[in-house]
């Protein structure tokens, strides 16, 4: 399986971004992605440009737009057909969700606990969703130095509160990047894996299926193996005893290398408790162990140091569902 640096929440100035559409990929080219969902509040125009200049051609794009309505902000991404807005309502939402789904567009939730009222109005969501099982992903991490936003707990809790719940459901990181980001703040990054190459299709069919994490610096590798077949992200297996491979790697990015990150260590998580706890003494190391796994989800962290701060989320892997 192969991972790749993406990012699902960005703006030109088709909307309110500072970059031209060709600033932004060139931009996401320096930074090092491979991937990008560009997101204008409420149009498709950038995107539409985009594939007029072939700039598509350079960087794995997937039309996306950010709704952004007064009662919260949802990502729409590679919907196949226009879903509007501006009928929804607080009890309507899953409606319009339904739309989303049935033109194959995958639902991101944007920020869901940022300031709303009165200082960004429809920043903070209200929507009433009767199914979270159609939501694909709940955006944890939002912006840059998204350890320091404190509506990022919030999100998380919101996101492991559906996980125990029964809900198959997936966090990600969007840098909502709107203009070149304050020097020595960096977001997080959200990695999808893929069994090959990144294509539109498999950056798709990943971001569906749950199969990535996000992380602030160290990349993430798992995997549960039985009978020689080996799982990861997003997989769904039934429950049993696996051989838990699982390594903390050295970032691929060239700014996130110069981060004065140390990760600590890796906990292994089932319905929200920790069912292992490895401590690093450096911060590459692979390990290797079994475990009889039950009913639910079981997923991985990386603990660690943030320049001066301790006990940080470095890495969040998403689940892998036992049924």
């Amino acid at each position: 399986m192969n991972q790749y640096p993406v990012e699902l929440h960005a703006h030109t100035h088709h909307s309110d971004g500072d970059f031209s559409v060709t600033e932004l990929v060139e931009s996401a080219l320096d930074f090092g992605y491979k991937g990008l969902i560009l997101t204008d509040h409420n149009t498709y125009s950038g995107y539409e440009e985009i594939v007029d200049k072939l700039l598509d051609q350079k960087l794995v794009i997937l039309r996306g737009i950010e709704w952004t309505t007064y009662f919260g902000h949802m990502l729409v991404h590679d919907s196949k057909d226009f879903v509007d807005w501006r009928t929804a309502t607080i009890e309507s939402i899953g409606h319009h969700i339904d739309q989303v789904k049935e033109a194959e567009g995958l639902v991101g939730i944007a920020h869901p606990f940022a300031i709303g009222n009165p200082i960004c109005t429809g920043c903070h969501w209200e929507f009433q969703v009767q199914d979270w099982s159609k939501v694909d992903y709940i955006e944890v991490w939002n912006r840059t130095a998204p350890h320091k936003q404190f509506w990022s707990e919030k999100a998380y809790d919101l996101w492991t509160s559906k996980l125990k719940s029964g809900i198959e459901i997936s966090c990600s990181a969007g840098r909502d990047w709107h203009r070149p980001d304050a020097k020595g703040l960096l977001p997080g990054i959200t990695y999808v894996q893929v069994p090959d190459k990144l294509e539109q299709s498999t950056m798709k069919a990943a971001l569906k299926k749950g199969s990535m994490y996000i992380t602030l610096a160290p990349r993430l590798e798992w995997t549960l193996t039985s009978q020689n077949i080996d799982y990861s992200f997003g997989d769904r297996v039934p429950e049993g005893t696996y051989t838990i491979s699982v390594s903390c790697l050295e970032p691929s990015l060239p700014l996130l290398k110069e981060l004065d990150i140390e990760p600590k260590r890796i906990l292994v998580i089932q319905n929200e408790m920790i069912i292992e706890e490895i401590e690093l003494s450096k911060t590459s190391a692979s390990f290797r162990f079994d475990k009889t796994l039950a009913s639910g989800y079981v997923r991985v962290e990386i603990i660690g140091r943030y320049q001066n701060e301790e006990d940080i989320r470095l890495t969040i892997g998403n689940p892998v569902y036992l049924k």
